[in-house]
């Protein structure tokens, strides 16, 4: 209105966006009122506290972390990991004809434009849903080789999809539909891929996955609920074991999924056993589910 007040208000909340935008390390500043550094200070901490999680956050995937393997000990002109003598520099040769070094190297470069990729689709995802979980990962240079090597020498015409992974966790379904309907018009970035497994659930599971193509680089995002989540946490090492239950598993995913759409009953229920993870864990893996189920179901 004019007033000196409304414009001390629209000085602070510009100040906060600034605020904002420093916690999220867009950028750095030389000086800042103590009070307000610890009012950031507070907020870094809230956004670290559960609403955004970033795998290997704050570590450096840098050359000097790799410098047993890209040093050169001997001082020979080679690098360890090329050289086949590399405590000697009286002996010469090179492992193989190709050297790893300048792969590695690459790598290390490439995780750094992958970080970039990540944190932008992190802060554009993390404004579609203010109370949604927000969790993401850049593979490091070991886990590509090794995904490359296990996943090109059995499927020769498959690359990777997943240099970026993203997942967004939001509180309900009608939520998830909005966010999915976003994303299929573009915010995010060009759709490369879409799988629904609400419409074709698999073993249970319920999402809806996508690779999207955004800043030149794939990125792989689930969208799901955080009762979805909170399942696939604990049927993940049977998944991967080959020891789920797959009856029992699509069991509890039809309650969350129930749950997710508002129903009371089913939220109850889901609220109720969610809270023992230790038995879930082992009803999933174990056939005396299936026998006791409707006495499960009572104490539940």
């Amino acid at each position: 209105d004019g007033s000196v007040a409304s414009d001390n208000y629209l000085a602070e909340n510009d100040f906060f966006e600034r605020m904002v935008e420093i916690a999220n390390d867009r950028e750095s500043y030389i000086y800042m009122h103590p009070a307000f550094k610890d009012y950031l200070s507070e907020y870094k901490e809230y956004k670290k506290g559960g609403k955004i999680k970033i795998v290997n956050e704050g570590e450096k995937f840098d050359e000097k972390r790799y410098e047993y393997l890209l040093d050169d000990f001997d001082g020979d002109g080679t690098k360890n990991v090329d050289d086949k003598y590399p405590y000697d520099k009286t002996k010469k040769g090179n492992v193989e004809g190709s050297n790893l070094s300048e792969s590695l190297t690459k790598l290390i470069d490439l995780k750094d434009k992958l970080d970039d990729t990540m944190y932008e689709t992190v802060d554009k995802l993390a404004k579609f849903s203010p109370t949604a979980d927000v969790y993401a990962r850049t593979k490091t240079p070991f886990s590509i080789i090794n995904k490359l090597v296990k996943k090109r020498l059995t499927n020769p015409n498959k690359g990777l999809t997943d240099l970026v992974g993203t997942t967004i966790a939001v509180d309900n379904y009608d939520e998830l539909l909005l966010i999915r309907d976003k994303i299929r018009d573009g915010e995010l970035g060009t759709i490369l891929e879409e799988e629904d497994f609400y419409d074709t659930p698999n073993d249970g599971y319920r999402a809806i996955h996508y690779i999207l193509m955004i800043d030149g680089n794939q990125v792989e995002l689930q969208l799901k609920t955080k009762r979805i989540k909170e399942l696939n946490e604990l049927t993940h090492g049977a998944y991967k074991s080959g020891k789920i239950n797959v009856e029992n598993a699509e069991s509890l995913y039809k309650i969350a999924e129930q749950a997710d759409k508002g129903d009371y009953k089913s939220i109850k229920k889901f609220d109720s056993m969610i809270k023992d993870k230790d038995s879930l864990k082992k009803l999933l893996t174990n056939e005396w589910f299936r026998s006791h189920i409707k006495s499960i179901w009572l104490w539940w």
